[in-house]
């Protein structure tokens, strides 16, 4: 009976592994992430994405592999004391760096790295966005899904008046995970920091 599990749990681990590897990540990378994977209860089948502030676990993502399954299931605003929208994945990099990226799922921030934080969607709530703006950090680059162009120029406006910002333009259809960090940088570089103006402009084109 105990080889039936421990064949069952490698099974299992080598799907989860595959399936992360085919998204571009290496499985070393992910560990030292604090990524992992459960087999058992609640979470069963699902990726865990563990959110750190401070260095101490404030929160989770955990994210199905399989489909039909929802895609999150995270834990409850009552089980924690608040939910995820007070949270930001990554938040110490708004601390370690003057320039960082802002990008939607914790997916997107892995593949591009330290310097990038994920906010679970396509708009942010006024706390992370005072968290944003009262952090040292001068620059940022805001990577949304190509779906949600206008949410990012309209979260460029909000933050313009305190930090250089930018924003990148995916390609339909396409995120950051999907196109890649080599590819992405090559985007960011090519897209210029804004003033309130021409924000306002292409707000106006993509309403």
């Amino acid at each position: 009976f105990p080889v039936t599990i421990s064949t069952f749990l490698r099974k299992y681990a080598k799907v989860f592994r595959r399936v992360l590897k085919k998204r571009g990540f290496k499985i070393s990378y992910l560990r030292k992430k604090g990524v992992g994977y459960c087999t058992s209860g609640e979470y069963a089948g699902r990726v865990i994405l563990p959110y750190y502030k401070g260095g101490k676990l404030v929160y989770l993502n955990a994210r199905a592999i399989f489909e039909g399954d929802t895609k999150f299931k995270n834990p409850k605003e009552e089980q924690l004391g608040y939910g995820k929208t007070q949270v930001i994945y990554n938040w110490d990099c708004l601390y370690l760096y003057t320039k960082v990226n802002i990008v939607e799922s914790v997916m997107n921030a892995l593949t591009l790295g330290d310097n990038t934080t994920a906010m679970g969607g396509k708009t942010l709530s006024s706390w992370q966005i005072s968290e944003v703006v009262r952090s040292p950090v001068k620059a940022i680059t805001i990577i949304l899904d190509d779906d949600a162009i206008l949410e990012a120029y309209q979260l460029a406006l909000q933050l313009v008046p305190y930090k250089r910002v930018r924003v990148v333009e995916m390609p339909e259809g396409r995120d950051v995970n999907a196109i890649g960090k080599k590819a992405t940088i090559k985007l960011i570089k090519a897209s210029p920091y804004l003033g309130e103006k021409t924000i306002l402009a292409k707000i106006r084109k993509h309403r």
